[in-house]
């Protein structure tokens, strides 16, 4: 076998293992997110990294805590599903048709004057995200905006691509 179709055959078995490696679906891991909540008393600004767990069946993903997490400085926990307006802790990360359920996920808030759970859901019926208080109880208030939740499985795009981009610089070099 000459040297040349040695190192196409490396290079082609390498793209095999690439394709099957970034073909597994984006799993449990870290999910960046933020978002506004629109209240009347002004805004709070939410943000902070899922950790989710394995993919359920429909898509969605179960939030397992919140790395990180802030509402405007104060820190924020998860809170167990069931636990504010029943909500169930459920990501899409892809956003289609939405990011949460119509359930949605709580967290509190806590600072040394206060502590204050949210819970945050999609309302299917006006096509919008609303943030629920347990003072309030879910009165359309508070409404969700600038939600940002990248999807995983797109950063296993970058490193077929920046591979591609080596070989076919090596090969000029080459010729």
């Amino acid at each position: 076998m000459s040297k040349q179709a040695s190192g196409l055959s490396l290079l082609v078995a390498l793209a095999i293992l690439l394709v099957g490696v970034c073909a597994i679906p984006a799993v449990a891991g870290d999910i960046p997110f933020s978002f506004t909540i629109n209240t009347p008393q002004g805004e709070d600004y939410v943000s902070g990294t899922f950790i989710v767990g394995a993919e359920q069946p429909d898509g969605f993903y179960t939030i397992v805590s919140i790395m990180n997490g802030t509402d405007n400085g104060s820190p924020i926990t998860l809170l167990a599903p069931d636990t504010l307006h029943n909500n169930d802790n459920l990501l899409n990360p892809s956003g289609m048709p939405s990011y949460v359920t119509d359930l949605g996920f709580a967290f509190e808030v806590s600072t040394v004057d206060f502590s204050e759970g949210y819970t945050i859901y999609f309302d299917p019926a006006d096509d919008e995200y609303l943030a629920c208080s347990d003072e309030d109880f879910c009165t359309a208030e508070y409404t969700i905006s600038d939600l940002s939740i990248p999807e995983p499985s797109s950063m296993s795009l970058i490193v077929p691509g920046v591979l591609g981009a080596l070989a076919v610089v090596g090969r000029k070099r080459r010729v």
